[in-house]
């Protein structure tokens, strides 16, 4: 099901259209290539250009890329990358596609790392790695792509339908909310502002609210969506509690804060869920903490004691101590939980990316990149199906960690390692590689579209955040 309505409702409002601006500056397709390895069996690859459309002035034409070079027998390097795609014409319509990936690599070669990716230039994107084993090197042009549900929270409709606000305060959110003729009266809140704990309070209706945090708590049939990149949550955190039909998207939410400090909120969570919440979207999300010691966060997206029916989808969490949890604790009474976590960026974060407890979830096309300690960690009885996703830079991406008991299950497919990946074994660490391999079979009731895994770190950048719907 696709929600195009909301976003364009949001420009509508403020500019009264929901289309291009052919005023932009045209900005130059181009991308540099990358150098194919020297051990056989590798490939080149090439830069991808994404360039942005603008009044019909011309961009420059992208570099090609450099061609490989084989040192070791066994095969050829990839050839060098096509040129990128020339600027956007008239009326801001997109540039034109950029170069090509290069032509397949060498066969036969003992190095199973394909070529090295292209280096991004400006309105470049950087040219997908070679695939294992001489396989061809580069992608084509990565979109942005408009909001598609799809996962547990397919049936999830927010507030369509219903009436259309602007908040540029958290009072002013939860007014909104109060304000209602009913507790399920659905509702479209468009946040334009930064919200913080200053001015967020405790208002009255039909709603149950609180001061210093955004509370959903006890309502249905809501969306609270930003405005183009201007609906930030600063220090001030986001509820849901027993409630139903919710989307949260197209907001920066960051340094959320626990108790023990100056300014705490939600427990230190970013966003957190819990006590019977179902239909749930958050899409399209900048949530982000802090490794600074002292700073106290929690998780950066929470759920406890039976959330399902949700999809979390091109979200970028980062610089965190924590991604989140899937259920509270390890005692095995967290209620039914499902969840589909798909086309999401986990970036410099310590562990939990995220740690599922008892539930059923489906992670696929999700980007992990500079994983520190543990990442997808599944334990304790959860069954999740782990397909499509790149992993890099990581330690430990996937396996069960510091709960050994009540072996979880998880089936992987078409995911991809680099070899900047390191699994260790240690004491309650149970990595699920070097040689990864499923334990077990995992399967989901819906139907969804899966993006080759190699492809996962070009579509997910241009993607996930804020400002892409």
């Amino acid at each position: 099901m696709r929600n195009y309505w909301l976003p364009c409702l949001a420009l509508a409002l403020l500019n009264g259209a929901c289309g291009g601006d052919d005023e932009s500056t045209p900005v130059s397709g181009s991308g540099n290539g990358g150098t194919g390895s020297p051990v056989a069996g590798s490939s080149a690859s090439s830069g991808n250009g994404l360039g942005l459309g603008g009044s019909g002035v011309g961009g420059a034409q992208g570099v090609g890329g450099s061609a490989g070079s084989s040192a070791l027998p066994g095969g050829t390097g990839g050839t060098a990358g096509a040129t990128g795609g020339t600027a956007g014409t008239t009326g801001g319509t997109a540039a034109a596609a950029a170069g090509a990936g290069a032509t397949s690599g060498g066969s036969g070669g003992v190095d199973p790392s394909g070529g090295s990716a292209g280096s991004v230039a400006v309105g470049g994107s950087s040219g997908g790695a070679g695939a294992p084993n001489g396989g061809s090197g580069g992608g084509g042009p990565v979109t942005i792509r408009p909001p598609k549900l799809e996962g547990y929270g397919s049936k999830t409709t927010g507030g369509k339908g219903g009436a259309m606000v602007t908040a540029t305060t958290g009072t002013e959110i939860h007014q909104a909310i109060c304000q209602r003729a009913a507790d399920d009266t659905p509702l479209i809140i468009l946040v334009n502002g930064v919200i913080t704990p200053g001015n967020t309070t405790k208002q009255s209706g039909s709603c149950n609210t609180a001061d210093g945090v955004i509370e959903l708590k006890e309502i249905k049939n809501i969306s609270l969506i930003g405005v183009g990149t201007n609906g930030v949550l600063d220090q001030i955190g986001v509820h849901v509690r027993s409630a139903a039909n919710i989307i949260i998207q197209n907001l920066t939410i960051k340094n959320v804060r626990k108790s023990n400090t100056s300014t705490p909120s939600n427990g230190g969570d970013a966003i957190g869920m819990e006590s019977d919440v179902s239909n749930v979207w958050v899409d399209h999300n900048l949530i982000f903490g802090s490794t600074t010691m002292g700073e106290e966060h929690d998780g950066l997206l929470d759920f406890k004691d039976n959330c399902r029916d949700i999809t979390i989808s091109y979200n970028h969490f980062h610089t965190g101590g924590r991604g989140g949890l899937i259920g509270s604790n390890d005692n095995g009474d967290d209620g039914s939980t499902n969840l589909t976590f798909h086309h999401n960026w986990y970036e410099n974060l310590n562990s939990r990316a995220h740690m599922v407890r008892e539930a059923q979830a489906h992670f696929y096309n999700n980007y992990y990149s500079k994983i520190l300690g543990t990442g997808l960690n599944v334990r304790n009885g959860a069954k999740v199906l782990v397909e499509g996703n790149y992993f890099t830079e990581a330690r430990n991406p996937l396996g069960t960690f510091f709960f050994l008991d009540n072996n979880p299950v998880y089936q992987v497919r078409d995911n991809f390692f680099t070899s900047s990946v390191v699994w260790e074994a240690a004491a309650e660490e149970r990595p699920a590689g070097p040689n990864v391999m499923s334990t077990g079979s995992v399967s989901v009731p819906y139907t969804y579209a899966l993006d080759p895994a190699q492809g996962v770190p070009d579509i997910v950048r241009a993607n996930v955040g804020v400002g892409k719907i």
